[in-house]
């Protein structure tokens, strides 16, 4: 059917954009554990910060989906033209003449939060939403799970720690729904 020919049509363009990628230098994650039209590329591997990298596409008419320290995330549909195709393919080869040296990748990845209280208990509890960055020693009364990474950070009934803190600023979470 058509859409199936044009999802596969996709598909078979993010592996193209892929290989592009890897052979230019960047950092790509296995297609085998990931998304087939997704595109996710490890920039830091060339020297540029997600930030960067996501200037750079800009120049190009490109807008990722998502870049943080290390990654920058290309989510195409079977509506992109054949002209932003040509534009991905033209910045991905571009970037491998800008490259730098490459970067030491920065994790941000926190320690499992202490628990308060259960989590349902939490949940029930009366509950208030606070600047993230004043949310030191309280106890999470949601889920805080940016995304990506799509991973909790803070669970509800967990108390809510530096780490914690750091890494959902890190990530654009500024505000977070804390036990009262």
């Amino acid at each position: 059917s058509y859409g199936e020919a044009e999802y596969q049509n996709l598909a078979d363009f993010v592996s193209e954009i892929r290989e592009l990628a890897k052979s230019s230098g960047i950092y790509v994650p296995d297609e085998n554990i990931s998304d087939p039209c997704r595109i996710t590329l490890g920039v830091w591997k060339i020297g540029f910060t997600g930030e960067e990298f996501r200037k750079f596409l800009y120049k190009f008419k490109i807008e990722p989906e998502f870049c943080d320290e290390n990654y920058v995330v290309l989510i195409p549909s079977p509506f992109n033209t054949k002209i932003d195709r040509i534009r991905l393919k033209m910045a991905i080869k571009k970037s491998k003449q800008l490259a730098k040296q490459e970067r030491k990748i920065k994790s941000f990845i926190p320690r499992l939060p202490r628990k308060s209280i259960d989590i349902r208990k939490s949940i029930m509890l009366a509950k208030t939403c606070i600047d993230v960055r004043e949310a030191l020693d309280k106890v999470a009364a949601e889920i805080a799970c940016p995304c990506p990474p799509g991973v909790p950070i803070v669970m509800p009934g967990e108390i809510i720690g530096k780490d914690e803190i750091d890494f959902l600023i890190n990530y654009g979470v500024l505000k977070i729904n804390v036990v009262k």
